[in-house]
């Protein structure tokens, strides 16, 4: 909505070799936003599972993570997490090796399907909104003589 400012963020965990993940899509935004927000969110899902995502749609996500993935390469952190993971996940090693590869060979096609696959279920819903204090009625003040003990 005009005026309004939102903090979305989106974030997928889709194990190998498993026919079951997360996909998940946080906004932050007002409590009295927060159901219309969802709302909107699952309209978006929804347009995505239908197909509706065109090439420069995967291009603005790719670059980014390709940029990213350059940056996290030049990391010690990086290859760290690769080896340490690599005795638990056999393919992690080899994944961060070839991870921009991997990236950059995504069709829009396989998008498309996995936008198709994923999206078309019904989502869990959750939202968490702050709770209200209750507000306690204003202390009286002692004045006089039997205030300062006198």
């Amino acid at each position: 909505a005009q005026g309004k400012t939102y903090s979305p963020q989106a974030e997928a965990a889709l194990p190998d070799f498993g026919d079951q993940g997360e996909l998940e899509t946080v906004v932050e935004t007002s409590p009295g936003e927060a159901d219309g927000a969802a709302v909107e969110i699952k309209r978006a899902a929804q347009r995505l599972a239908h197909g509706e995502i065109s090439s420069a749609d995967l291009e603005a996500v790719r670059g980014p993570k390709l940029a990213e993935l350059a940056r996290q390469a030049q990391t010690t952190a990086y290859w760290l997490a690769a080896i340490s993971t690599s005795s638990r996940a056999p393919t992690s090693l080899n994944d961060a090796l070839d991870a921009r590869e991997i990236y950059s060979a995504i069709t829009l096609e396989e998008v498309r399907k996995a936008a198709a696959d994923w999206l078309s279920r019904e989502p869990w819903v959750v939202i968490a909104t702050p709770r209200t204090a209750p507000r306690l009625p204003p202390r009286p003040i002692a004045a006089g003589p039997q205030a300062t003990g006198g």
